[in-house]
């Protein structure tokens, strides 16, 4: 992973004659370059091959945000292909007004896609790599959702800020920090309810004191807390 201060320019190699992946923290890049390498970009990645040797200059940022922009010069050699994640440096991706909204049809198609064990595992990797699942929506939140299960994880101070939402479940991403006086493993199976489907720590469950990480909790959208009821066939009140 290579990390970039915004405006600052960071140069790395890339493989000759071979597709090149770098990983961005946008979910819609803007490319601008006079490179005549062969260039594409999808979901936040951007692919890179060329036959030349001339450097590759890139500056890339989130459509509408070139406040926030990725300064990268890449250097063919002949090495292997390259996959390679920047990130800037205190970047928090922007939305006007702090949200987007679901789009369910295209949720239910991403949820639907997949089994729902890799759908969980799926949304955990995209939301690791800043982007948002197509068709998910996004807020950022100040309090405690109604969906937040309790964490009983002794010493970690758990702050929830963000809400991911698709059709079938929501996804909770809190800031933690580990506030013990020693290292510790964060264990996700202690945030327990009904509707918990997944936890994950990212990037790692190992918090040194005063660490912090990014756990990630999906909820099931509904649930059913009592359903219908069904008459006991050896309820009370029955005579034998």
């Amino acid at each position: 992973m290579i990390e970039v201060q915004s405006g600052q320019n960071k140069a790395f190699g890339i493989a000759l004659s071979h597709v090149n992946r770098i990983i961005t923290p946008f979910r819609d890049p803007e490319i601008k370059t006079t490179s005549v390498a062969t260039i594409s970009a999808e979901r936040g990645v951007i692919y890179v091959s060329t036959l030349l040797q001339d450097e590759i200059a890139l500056m890339v940022y989130e459509k509408g945000d070139p406040f926030n922009a990725i300064s990268i010069t890449m250097v063919p050699d002949a090495i292997s292909p390259v996959s390679v994640k920047v990130n800037v440096a205190g970047y928090v991706a922007n939305t006007d007004t702090g949200h987007s909204v679901a789009n369910g049809d295209l949720a239910r198609g991403w949820e639907s896609d997949q089994p729902f064990v890799e759908v969980v595992k799926s949304t955990f990797r995209e939301i690791a790599l800043g982007r948002v699942p197509e068709g998910y929506g996004f807020q950022a939140i100040k309090r405690v959702p109604a969906q937040m299960p309790t964490c009983d994880i002794p010493g970690v101070e758990i702050a929830p800020q963000q809400l991911i939402t698709g059709n079938a479940m929501v996804v909770i991403v809190s800031r933690i920090t580990n506030r013990n006086y020693k290292p510790i493993s964060v264990d996700e199976s202690k945030c327990e309810s009904p509707a918990v489907i997944g936890a994950a720590t990212w990037p790692s469950q190992k918090l040194g004191p005063g660490q912090s990480a990014e756990l990630y909790v999906a909820v099931r959208q509904h649930v059913e807390t009592e359903g219908h009821q069904r008459p006991s066939l050896l309820g009370t009140g029955v005579s034998n």
